[in-house]
């Protein structure tokens, strides 16, 4: 993607993986995410609302694209493929405003979370604009 932004931080035994504006779900990014006990990832569009959306076709085509940003379905297939036992809570980032809504964003999720065994996982969605707040 043009700005990609990751990290992966372990404190003690705790690990943390963040990822936004990613684009593509590589590989590379499951293996750490593998070792996330905590993790924030991007879920930025719903296909549908993107296609719907009356936006010129070349910037649905980048945001759909591998340079663009992942959608519900791209991030619920990264977490079925590589959500590890440890995994316990889950936070997606990044939400567009005009295509895609919390609702579509954590059912797609939360069904995936269940399909591969981690529907204990805490889940939470925060749109572009939205501070987030990290506490208790």
């Amino acid at each position: 993607a043009e700005d990609p932004v990751g990290f992966f931080v372990r404190a003690g035994d705790t690990a943390y993986f963040h990822c936004t504006d990613a684009g593509t779900a590589l590989a590379s990014m499951g293996a750490r995410f593998a070792e996330a006990d905590v993790a924030t990832l991007e879920s930025n569009h719903d296909r549908e609302l993107l296609y719907g959306s009356g936006r010129p076709m070349p910037l649905i085509q980048r945001i759909a694209g591998p340079r663009g940003h992942l959608s519900n379905d791209q991030a619920a297939e990264f977490v079925a493929r590589f959500a590890s036992s440890r995994l316990k809570a889950l936070s997606l980032a990044h939400l567009s405003e005009e295509c895609n809504a919390e609702h579509l964003a954590m059912r797609t999720m939360r069904e995936a979370l269940e399909r591969s065994g981690r529907g204990s996982v805490s889940l939470a969605a925060f749109r572009q604009d939205e501070p987030m707040e990290v506490g208790a």
